[in-house]
């Protein structure tokens, strides 16, 4: 494996097929990490004999301390995270979206981006040594989701809609990359919601806005991780391939703080702009 490539996450096991222990696991995650869904990086673990499980074992205790939903809320108070002038009623009637597809947008997006960044936090402080004083844990919140729109497999996906999937993953790309955004295929249950990302947001990306904006993202992980490594569980053996996995996962670029920067825009953008009436 290419250590500098993540596995495609198109690819990876559904999260409806995970059996016996990843199932367990997944559970698990769930519950901890309070999301919906399992994102692309577990599922990917998944691949390598005893990844997905020392992975987990290590950084469990991390996402219990409190830490990365703390980091994580601060740094959504901090960065000033861009978004183009909000879509006018008239906008979103023209492409098809009504004010009653507005929260189940919006539900996909919180729940990647919960993920994602609690990842980026968490994964970070698991591939980095400890720096400065011991920690104590902090309180975690209790979250409900409402019931999200499924994961389009890869087999119900036109290839119209696998070509938009593939103009959206450039968005935030320094270089041009193969992988496609989970969120990005997720949200395809609405293409024009697709389709209105990649239109809006090109200007920020050419202009450098977002480049800049998922690199403060970067740089805050890093900053932040050292500060609660020390509560990654550091006897578990993770075996060397899924070590790789997750250092590329928070590495740059790409990694997952593209997406972490990129996808808080988007739902920011949404969430702002005019649905009309329901």
């Amino acid at each position: 494996m290419n250590p500098h490539r993540r596995p495609d996450p198109v690819t990876a096991i559904a999260e409806a097929d995970a059996t016996s222990r990843t199932a367990e696991i997944f559970a698990d995650i769930r519950d901890v990490m309070q999301i919906p869904l399992i994102t692309s990086i577990w599922r990917t673990l998944d691949a390598v004999e005893g990844g997905l499980d020392a992975v987990w074992t290590a950084t469990r205790p991390l996402y219990l301390s409190g830490w990365p939903d703390a980091l994580l809320q601060t740094m959504e108070a901090e960065i000033a995270f861009p978004r183009p002038a909000r879509l006018t009623r008239r906008q979103s009637r023209d492409a098809g979206l009504t004010a009653g597809d507005r929260d189940g947008i919006l539900a996909v997006c919180d729940a990647y981006n919960r993920s994602n960044g609690l990842n980026l936090i968490a994964l970070t402080a698991l591939v980095r040594r400890p720096e400065g004083a011991a920690v104590n844990s902090v309180g975690r919140p209790t979250l409900d989701w409402p019931e999200l729109a499924p994961l389009p497999r890869p087999d119900q996906i036109a290839e119209a809609e696998w070509a938009l999937l593939r103009r959206a993953a450039q968005i935030g790309l320094a270089q041009p990359g193969d992988d496609i955004p989970t969120l990005w295929r997720h949200l395809l249950r609405w293409p024009a919601v697709v389709n209105l990302i990649v239109e809006h947001f090109a200007p920020l990306d050419s202009d450098g806005v977002l480049a800049r904006t998922v690199s403060a993202v970067e740089d805050f992980a890093e900053a932040n991780a050292v500060v609660v490594s020390g509560f990654a569980d550091r006897s578990v053996v993770i075996p060397a391939e899924a070590m790789r996995m997750v250092e590329a996962y928070v590495g740059r670029p790409p990694s997952v703080a593209r997406m972490a920067a990129v996808g808080r825009c988007a739902a920011t953008w949404l969430a702002a702009s005019d649905w009309g009436e329901k």
